[in-house]
């Protein structure tokens, strides 16, 4: 009776040591930052992610000057603005990497991503004038922007594809696929 009552002792021992035994526990810091911003119109989620594609075209549409397409037009829509706010205009400001071969006129050509034409074809932005190209890393309008008016506001632009003058010599552009991409910034001022 007593090795009986001392399997049990034990047993009750090591069942009290094993609940009260200390709990293994870390601590780790987490940062939340956030950024509150004064601006007086949305960007509508239709702006964003833009696909513009270019009708199709013969590789000897570049093979002559001026070796351009006609232009793709593409909105930027603005939601919800405020006119009364503290902005008085908005301004788009488009960036990429330029196409070095377009020689002097490069900032106003982004380079192609990828493709057989790549340096061989650029592409080019004119507008909300329709006519005015837009120098790439700078904002529309020649600087100046547009006027904020209140609910939605449109700003439509156009792209175009353009050959380089190396290509249009060299009759170099050639079949194939190819891709650009161009980030808009949107400020007030």
């Amino acid at each position: 009776m007593g090795i009986f009552l001392c399997v049990k002792l034990r047993n009750i021992v090591l069942f009290f040591s094993i609940i009260f035994l200390p709990i293994a526990n870390s601590a780790t810091t987490m940062n939340f930052d956030g950024t509150l911003v004064d601006t007086p119109c949305r960007i509508d989620q239709s702006s964003l992610n833009q696909n513009i594609v270019f009708l199709n075209s013969s590789p000897r549409d570049y093979w002559q000057f001026p070796a351009i397409r006609p232009t793709e037009k593409f909105t930027i829509k603005l939601i919800q603005c405020d006119a009364k706010s503290l902005w008085k205009s908005v301004k788009i400001k488009f960036n990429g990497q330029t196409e070095s071969a377009m020689g002097a006129e490069q900032q106003k050509y982004l380079s192609l991503s990828s493709g057989a034409n790549k340096g061989k074809l650029a592409i080019g932005f004119v507008d909300i004038d329709g006519s005015q190209h837009i120098t790439l890393g700078q904002n529309h309008n020649g600087g100046k922007g547009t006027q904020l008016n209140d609910g939605t506001m449109l700003l439509t632009f156009n792209a175009f594809v353009q050959a380089s003058p190396t290509a249009i010599a060299n009759k170099s552009v050639v079949p194939g696929m190819y891709n650009a991409t161009v980030e808009f910034e949107v400020s007030y001022e």
